[in-house]
Protein backbone atom coordinates (compact mmCIF):
# COMPACT_ATOMS: atom_id res chain seq x y z
CA UNK A 1 0.00 0.00 0.00
CA UNK A 2 2.82 2.46 0.80
CA UNK A 3 4.00 2.64 -2.76
CA UNK A 4 0.60 3.09 -4.25
CA UNK A 5 0.31 6.38 -1.37
CA UNK A 6 3.70 7.51 -2.45
CA UNK A 7 2.91 7.99 -5.59
CA UNK A 8 -0.33 9.52 -5.46
CA UNK A 9 1.02 12.37 -2.91
CA UNK A 10 3.71 12.88 -4.89
CA UNK A 11 1.56 13.13 -8.11
CA UNK A 12 -0.62 16.12 -6.17
CA UNK A 13 0.84 19.00 -6.78
CA UNK A 14 -0.99 20.72 -3.96
CA UNK A 15 0.46 22.72 -0.75
CA UNK A 16 -1.16 21.49 1.83
CA UNK A 17 -1.42 17.73 2.50
CA UNK A 18 -2.46 15.56 5.18
CA UNK A 19 -1.45 11.42 5.42
CA UNK A 20 -4.33 10.07 7.86
CA UNK A 21 -3.06 6.38 9.10
CA UNK A 22 -5.73 4.70 10.99
CA UNK A 23 -4.52 1.54 12.84
CA UNK A 24 -0.99 2.57 12.24
CA UNK A 25 0.50 -0.22 14.13
CA UNK A 26 4.13 0.86 14.89
CA UNK A 27 4.61 3.38 12.06
CA UNK A 28 6.72 1.69 10.34
CA UNK A 29 4.33 2.12 7.23
CA UNK A 30 4.70 6.12 7.53
CA UNK A 31 7.81 5.85 8.25
CA UNK A 32 8.00 4.00 4.76
CA UNK A 33 6.24 6.73 2.61
CA UNK A 34 8.22 9.69 4.36
CA UNK A 35 11.66 7.98 3.75
CA UNK A 36 10.48 7.24 0.19
CA UNK A 37 8.45 10.80 -0.12
CA UNK A 38 12.19 12.71 0.55
CA UNK A 39 11.29 16.27 0.98
CA UNK A 40 8.18 15.16 3.05
CA UNK A 41 8.08 18.23 5.24
CA UNK A 42 4.71 19.67 4.07
CA UNK A 43 2.83 16.47 4.29
CA UNK A 44 1.02 16.19 7.79
CA UNK A 45 0.49 13.43 9.64
CA UNK A 46 -2.08 11.78 11.81
CA UNK A 47 -1.23 8.51 12.99
CA UNK A 48 -4.06 6.54 15.22
CA UNK A 49 -3.44 3.37 17.12
CA UNK A 50 -5.16 2.04 20.17
CA UNK A 51 -3.22 -0.66 21.43
CA UNK A 52 -0.58 0.88 24.11
CA UNK A 53 2.53 -1.28 23.35
CA UNK A 54 2.49 -0.63 20.11
CA UNK A 55 1.66 3.07 20.52
CA UNK A 56 5.03 3.64 22.56
CA UNK A 57 6.72 1.83 19.28
CA UNK A 58 4.90 4.32 16.72
CA UNK A 59 6.49 7.60 18.88
CA UNK A 60 10.13 6.64 19.08
CA UNK A 61 10.10 5.46 15.55
CA UNK A 62 8.39 8.70 14.38
CA UNK A 63 9.91 11.16 16.54
CA UNK A 64 12.79 12.60 14.07
CA UNK A 65 10.49 12.61 11.23
CA UNK A 66 9.98 16.76 9.94
CA UNK A 67 6.64 16.70 9.31
CA UNK A 68 3.74 17.97 11.41
CA UNK A 69 2.99 14.95 13.05
CA UNK A 70 -0.32 14.02 15.26
CA UNK A 71 -0.25 10.93 17.90
CA UNK A 72 -3.93 9.57 18.67
CA UNK A 73 -3.64 6.81 21.31
CA UNK A 74 -7.60 5.43 20.68
CA UNK A 75 -9.24 3.57 17.76
CA UNK A 76 -11.78 4.84 15.53
CA UNK A 77 -15.17 3.46 14.74
CA UNK A 78 -18.43 4.70 13.84
CA UNK A 79 -19.87 5.04 17.31
CA UNK A 80 -18.16 5.91 21.04
CA UNK A 81 -18.03 2.30 22.39
CA UNK A 82 -14.82 1.09 23.99
CA UNK A 83 -13.11 -1.79 21.36
CA UNK A 84 -11.50 -4.97 22.58
CA UNK A 85 -8.33 -5.68 21.21
CA UNK A 86 -6.73 -9.12 20.71
CA UNK A 87 -3.02 -9.51 20.57
CA UNK A 88 -0.64 -12.90 20.25
CA UNK A 89 2.53 -12.91 22.35
CA UNK A 90 3.88 -14.84 18.98
CA UNK A 91 4.08 -11.76 16.38
CA UNK A 92 3.19 -7.99 16.25
CA UNK A 93 -0.26 -8.36 15.46
CA UNK A 94 -2.92 -6.14 17.58
CA UNK A 95 -6.49 -6.79 16.19
CA UNK A 96 -10.01 -6.42 16.57
CA UNK A 97 -10.52 -9.97 14.79
CA UNK A 98 -9.16 -12.89 17.83
CA UNK A 99 -9.10 -15.33 14.70
CA UNK A 100 -6.03 -13.26 13.01
CA UNK A 101 -3.99 -13.63 16.08
CA UNK A 102 -3.20 -17.26 15.07
CA UNK A 103 -1.92 -18.38 18.75
CA UNK A 104 -2.97 -20.59 21.41
CA UNK A 105 -5.60 -19.12 23.49
CA UNK A 106 -3.71 -19.70 26.20
CA UNK A 107 -0.98 -17.00 24.59
CA UNK A 108 -3.75 -14.36 23.70
CA UNK A 109 -4.36 -11.19 25.90
CA UNK A 110 -6.64 -8.34 24.90
CA UNK A 111 -7.69 -4.70 26.46
CA UNK A 112 -10.41 -2.24 25.70
CA UNK A 113 -9.46 1.18 24.16
CA UNK A 114 -11.53 4.17 23.81
CA UNK A 115 -12.73 4.87 20.39
CA UNK A 116 -13.13 8.34 18.88
CA UNK A 117 -15.59 8.51 16.20
CA UNK A 118 -15.54 9.64 12.43
CA UNK A 119 -17.52 12.65 13.36
CA UNK A 120 -14.78 13.48 16.41
CA UNK A 121 -11.79 12.92 14.37
CA UNK A 122 -12.89 15.45 11.82
CA UNK A 123 -14.29 17.81 14.36
CA UNK A 124 -11.13 17.59 16.61
CA UNK A 125 -8.13 16.66 14.71
CA UNK A 126 -8.95 18.04 10.99
CA UNK A 127 -9.19 21.49 9.36
CA UNK A 128 -10.55 21.27 5.97
CA UNK A 129 -10.29 24.58 5.04
CA UNK A 130 -6.38 23.97 5.30
CA UNK A 131 -5.81 21.01 3.28
CA UNK A 132 -5.89 20.46 -0.60
CA UNK A 133 -5.46 16.58 -0.54
CA UNK A 134 -6.14 13.96 1.98
CA UNK A 135 -4.53 10.57 1.74
CA UNK A 136 -6.18 7.81 4.10
CA UNK A 137 -4.06 4.47 5.06
CA UNK A 138 -6.69 2.28 7.05
CA UNK A 139 -5.65 -1.43 8.60
CA UNK A 140 -7.92 -1.80 11.34
CA UNK A 141 -8.66 -6.06 11.01
CA UNK A 142 -11.96 -5.37 11.78
CA UNK A 143 -13.79 -1.68 11.33
CA UNK A 144 -12.14 -0.36 7.70
CA UNK A 145 -15.26 -0.45 5.84
CA UNK A 146 -17.26 0.80 8.30
CA UNK A 147 -14.94 3.78 8.63
CA UNK A 148 -14.27 4.13 4.57
CA UNK A 149 -17.89 4.47 4.75
CA UNK A 150 -18.30 6.92 7.49
CA UNK A 151 -15.37 9.01 5.84
CA UNK A 152 -16.89 8.68 2.48
CA UNK A 153 -20.21 10.31 3.87
CA UNK A 154 -18.64 12.99 5.51
CA UNK A 155 -17.03 16.53 4.28
CA UNK A 156 -14.14 15.02 3.88
CA UNK A 157 -15.07 13.05 0.77
CA UNK A 158 -13.91 15.97 -1.10
CA UNK A 159 -10.82 16.04 0.17
CA UNK A 160 -9.63 12.84 -0.07
CA UNK A 161 -7.52 11.89 -2.93
CA UNK A 162 -6.42 8.40 -2.08
CA UNK A 163 -7.55 5.48 -0.15
CA UNK A 164 -5.59 2.70 0.52
CA UNK A 165 -7.35 -0.21 2.96
CA UNK A 166 -6.44 -4.21 4.28
CA UNK A 167 -9.49 -5.61 4.43
CA UNK A 168 -10.65 -8.86 5.68
CA UNK A 169 -14.42 -9.42 3.68
CA UNK A 170 -16.02 -11.98 6.27
CA UNK A 171 -16.67 -8.76 9.12
CA UNK A 172 -18.70 -6.78 7.09
CA UNK A 173 -22.34 -7.71 6.13
CA UNK A 174 -23.89 -7.40 2.31
CA UNK A 175 -25.53 -4.01 3.20
CA UNK A 176 -21.89 -2.34 4.25
CA UNK A 177 -20.57 -4.15 1.16
CA UNK A 178 -22.83 -2.43 -0.97
CA UNK A 179 -22.51 1.34 0.42
CA UNK A 180 -18.62 0.99 -0.09
CA UNK A 181 -19.16 -0.10 -3.86
CA UNK A 182 -21.16 2.80 -4.20
CA UNK A 183 -18.76 5.29 -2.58
CA UNK A 184 -15.61 3.69 -4.50
CA UNK A 185 -17.38 4.73 -7.64
CA UNK A 186 -15.88 8.23 -6.16
CA UNK A 187 -12.71 6.62 -7.89
CA UNK A 188 -11.82 6.22 -11.00
CA UNK A 189 -8.45 3.99 -10.17
CA UNK A 190 -9.03 0.58 -8.30
CA UNK A 191 -6.66 -1.94 -7.41
CA UNK A 192 -7.05 -4.83 -5.39
CA UNK A 193 -4.48 -7.68 -4.41
CA UNK A 194 -5.38 -10.49 -3.26
CA UNK A 195 -4.16 -12.40 -0.24
CA UNK A 196 -2.37 -15.02 -2.92
CA UNK A 197 -0.67 -11.83 -4.47
CA UNK A 198 -3.10 -11.56 -7.64
CA UNK A 199 -4.09 -8.15 -8.60
CA UNK A 200 -7.66 -6.95 -10.05
CA UNK A 201 -8.19 -3.97 -11.90
CA UNK A 202 -11.18 -4.59 -13.79
CA UNK A 203 -13.96 -2.78 -12.14
CA UNK A 204 -16.78 -5.61 -12.91
CA UNK A 205 -14.43 -8.17 -11.66
CA UNK A 206 -13.19 -6.18 -8.03
CA UNK A 207 -16.89 -5.63 -7.52
CA UNK A 208 -17.73 -9.40 -8.00
CA UNK A 209 -14.69 -10.54 -5.86
CA UNK A 210 -15.87 -7.77 -2.92
CA UNK A 211 -19.48 -9.40 -3.00
CA UNK A 212 -19.05 -13.11 -2.95
CA UNK A 213 -15.50 -13.76 -1.79
CA UNK A 214 -16.50 -13.93 2.65
CA UNK A 215 -13.59 -15.06 3.55
CA UNK A 216 -10.53 -12.96 1.55
CA UNK A 217 -8.39 -10.60 3.32
CA UNK A 218 -6.73 -8.16 0.75
CA UNK A 219 -5.67 -4.91 0.20
CA UNK A 220 -7.36 -2.58 -2.22
CA UNK A 221 -5.97 0.80 -3.07
CA UNK A 222 -8.36 4.06 -4.68
CA UNK A 223 -7.34 7.03 -6.22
Amino acid sequence: MSKFLVESIQSCEAKNKLLIDIGANQGLQTLQIVNLLGNSSLLDIICIEPYDKFFQILKKNLEHIPNNITLINMAVDVTNSKKLIWSSKRNATATLDKRLCFDKPSRLYSQYVATLNVNSLISGYINLNELDCIFVKSDTDGSDISIFNALLDSPLKFKIKSYALEIIFSNFSRDQKVLFLKHIEKFSTWILQKKNGATLVNKAEIKSFILNHEGAHSNIFLT
